[in-house]
């Protein structure tokens, strides 16, 4: 996605359950260009239209709704856990957080 978007293009990203995909668990829409721009601060997410998103380069994405996060490198953050998405981007694991569910290395999520 990252190499082939337009700045000004939405993104929505979330999370279902696929025992029922027609529901949205947990779910946030921003801008390409801000969704997408580099983390610099392992401890603070970059707020874009209410929501905290964060791009670790190679490590983990995500948003919370508020801006503290712990980037090590899934967002192990507690506070506001059940707000929180974190997937893992290293080209090993493709999940790890949908609000306080965590570990979500497999397919069934």
């Amino acid at each position: 996605i990252k190499k082939s978007y337009n700045p000004g293009d939405l993104i929505c990203v979330g999370g279902i359950k696929q025992e029922d995909p027609r529901t949205i668990i947990l779910g946030a829409v921003g801008l390409l260009g801000n969704v997408f721009s580099p983390t610099t601060n392992p401890e603070k997410g970059q707020k874009h239209e209410g929501v905290y998103w964060y791009f670790h380069e190679g490590k983990s994405f995500g948003f919370s709704s508020v801006e503290k996060i712990n980037l090590s490198p899934p967002d192990e953050e507690e506070l506001e856990g059940e707000e929180r998405l974190s997937w893992l981007i290293n080209g090993t694991y493709g999940g790890y957080r949908l609000g306080n569910l965590k570990n979500l290395y497999s397919d069934s999520w």
